[in-house]
């Protein structure tokens, strides 16, 4: 039986909004600065997409479709020309509360389970403060529809890659209120699931989500609406899969894409198709009771109230209701091409400079913060090794240190003081590096890109996490130096910890923004030498200030280590909070804030 098409059903009302317009939209990637030869990838092209259809973007790897739905979810960078999103311009943060991306790789947190990353996500996307019953009923709607419930409580990483993919549309399918934009999602499925994926896909469509799937395999372009075929950057066709099979006489999609394509083919036969049933005539079935999947729709489930104005934490809306039947406007066979020179995106219709909705960056939010706090601290909770760096090694090496000084007290008294910022900072520096850049290279760091957290909640949800894993650390080490090593100690025991989480902080600030420039965790370790032992080897532990040359002594002086180790350093001299102790920590304190600004800098939504 031919798959039902929301193109044989009643006509929308051409009064609704577009999904997807596009008007001569070019993107080029690459710059000469960066080694590339800065060339266009995408050429010019025009089309829409009508609400309530599953279009297909078709076409071989390498031609363009991953830039182009990385333009239309916001994220892409060097795009000229008009492309609106569901009536704004494709950049706009208010679009992330409405639009649903799935990458091609399975962008999700291997170290987490499928439940914990669908909460995550769910926590995301609600709107206001989510009770903890409307995320874990969130997660659980959205693991039914990839039928992924029995595998709620297995970590991702031990999942196969089909299952991994389910799991990433599942977080797209939670984020996408009213566009599902779904790069290859059925890549490694077996023929019976990509069946249900595909069932699926149009009962949403029926209940008015606008899917636009991409894909390499005509074999799947048969089950689409509407399609979109590109070619080396370029729109070769826009019609429906029956309209294509007629305009260029082949027998099948394959041959129809190679006839556009070669020009060594029988010319295409322009015939005309006129409306109606599917090329097969099969009228428009009813949905497969067994294929598994939810379309998530308002009242599916009577146990599960998606009202927003009864239940504003869901995470979920209603999608809209299908129009009436007897409105009209018939989609158009093709989209008007549009000439002239390219326009910066959304030109032509930009909203007014008052539309609150118009690049507004959202302020700190603290259910999203919170709610990547505690996905860190799950991770942090999963890895035995960090745990061991953190809350092991430092004690361990204040042992060691002790038994170099045995017979030198005063020395070790001298150093230990210091170490006790030394060793958060570089541990916390170490950890959070390679943190951010396995969220940046694994993939994970573009999809939160594309859903309404925050810069600020991302980066502070992260800083809270490791701050608290320093509480730790500076309680165990501290607790280890002065009661088991007899570490001197003449000022308050609670400053002297305040300034050791202090310098944890922002060794965490600082390997969020070193990640930016590493591309590898090899490369990640990397700069811990040229960033840290310089610090070190001038902070005033091995040589005192006073002793050293007066260029690298004002050197020393600009650098926040040194600040860390002279605070320690007075605690541990001199009782009571000095007025110097106070200024190192606020220079510490500064030093901190202007790393994790730069480090929000470096996460840019918009990529090359």
């Amino acid at each position: 039986m031919a798959e039902p098409r929301t193109s044989d059903r009643p006509a929308r009302n051409a009064g609704v909004a577009l999904a997807v317009k596009a008007t001569d939209v070019r993107i080029r990637r690459g710059t000469v600065w960066a080694g590339r030869d800065g060339r266009e990838i995408v050429h010019g092209v025009s089309f829409e997409v009508q609400p309530g259809t599953v279009t297909g973007l078709i076409g071989p790897s390498g031609c363009g479709k991953t830039t182009l739905m990385r333009a239309i979810v916001g994220i892409q960078r060097g795009v000229s020309g008009e492309l609106l999103v569901l009536g704004q311009e494709a950049c706009e943060m208010k679009l992330h509360q409405k639009v649903g991306y799935a990458t091609q790789a399975a962008s999700v947190y291997d170290d987490l389970t499928v439940e914990e990353n669908l909460r995550y996500f769910t926590a995301l996307a609600a709107e206001g403060t989510p009770s903890p019953a409307n995320i874990i009923r969130g997660a659980e709607r959205a693991a039914a529809a990839v039928s992924l419930s029995p595998e709620l409580r297995t970590k991702v990483g031990r999942l196969s890659g089909g299952q991994r993919g389910r799991v990433s549309l599942a977080a797209a399918v939670i984020g996408g209120r009213e566009l599902l934009v779904l790069d290859e999602p059925t890549v490694g499925l077996d023929p019976v699931l990509r069946r249900e994926l595909w069932d699926g896909f149009h009962q949403m469509a029926r209940r008015g989500l606008t899917l636009l799937v991409s894909s390499h395999v005509m074999d799947e372009a048969s089950r689409c609406d509407r399609l979109l075929l590109l070619h080396e950057g370029r729109l070769i066709a826009d019609e429906t899969p029956a309209n294509l099979l007629a305009l260029t006489g082949a027998r099948d999609l394959d041959r129809a894409f190679l006839r556009l394509v070669d020009p060594r083919s029988t010319p295409p036969r322009l015939v005309p198709v006129p409306p109606g049933p599917d090329a097969h005539g099969d009228p428009d079935p009813s949905p497969d009771p067994a294929s598994g999947m939810d379309p998530l729709g308002p009242g599916d489930d009577p146990d599960v109230d998606c009202d927003p104005a009864s239940d504003p934490g869901s995470g979920f809306e209603p999608y809209p209701p299908d129009p009436d039947p007897g409105s009209g406007g018939a989609r158009p066979a093709r989209a008007a091409r549009a000439g002239g020179a390219a326009r910066a995106v959304g030109s032509a219709d930009r909203p007014s400079a008052q539309d609150p909705g118009r690049r507004r960056r959202f302020p700190l939010n603290l259910p999203r913060t919170t709610a990547t706090a505690l996905r860190v601290v799950r991770q942090i909770r999963r890895d035995p090794r960090t745990i061991a760096l953190v809350l092991a090694l430092p004690p361990a090496l204040l042992v060691l240190l002790q038994a170099i000084f045995t017979n030198n007290p005063t020395a070790f008294d001298r150093a230990g003081a210091g170490l006790l910022g030394v060793f958060p900072l570089m541990t916390m520096f170490f950890l959070t590096s390679v943190a951010m850049l396995r969220e940046r290279r694994s993939g994970t760091l573009e999809r939160l890109l594309t859903t309404p957290i925050g810069r600020g909640d991302l980066l502070t949800g992260y800083g809270v996490a490791f701050g608290l894993l320093a509480v730790a650390q500076a309680a165990i080490t501290t607790t280890t130096a002065v009661a088991l090593l007899n570490l001197r100690i003449a000022g308050p025991l609670p400053m002297l910890a305040v300034l050791a989480v202090l310098a944890a902080l922002f060794g965490t600030a600082l390997g969020l923004l070193t990640s930016a420039f590493a591309n590898s965790e090899f490369q990640a370790v990397q700069f811990l030498p040229p960033v840290l032992l310089p610090q070190f080897l001038l902070a005033g532990i091995l040589v005192p200030h006073d002793q050293m040359n007066p260029v690298l002594e004002t050197v020393s002086m600009l650098l926040p280590m040194t600040y860390v180790v002279d605070a320690l350093s007075r605690i541990s001299t001199t009782p009571g909070v000095s007025m110097p102790v106070v200024r190192d920590a606020l220079v510490v304190a500064g030093c901190t804030v202007i790393a994790l600004a730069l480090a929000a800098g470096t996460l840019r939504r918009q990529g090359p």
